[in-house]
């Protein structure tokens, strides 16, 4: 289990929930595609693992479960 945390802003329940879908992006603004998460969770499936994204005491946790 690898769990990486921000100490930034968390992210909004919304964005939580589509964080994972093709071209979607929280900030329109600071370019990208909106692939790279779509792609870790692809890879994820394919190998048999797990990622998600959750809030937890004010940050945004983001966890992948080999």
């Amino acid at each position: 289990r690898i769990m990486i945390s921000n100490d930034g802003a968390t992210i909004s329940d919304e964005d939580a929930e589509k964080v994972f879908d093709r071209f979607y992006q929280t900030d329109k603004s600071r370019g990208g595609s909106g692939l790279g998460l779509a792609i870790a969770k692809a890879l994820c499936k394919q190998n048999g693992w797990n990622i998600k994204c959750e809030k937890n005491k004010g940050k945004t946790v983001f966890t992948l479960i080999f």
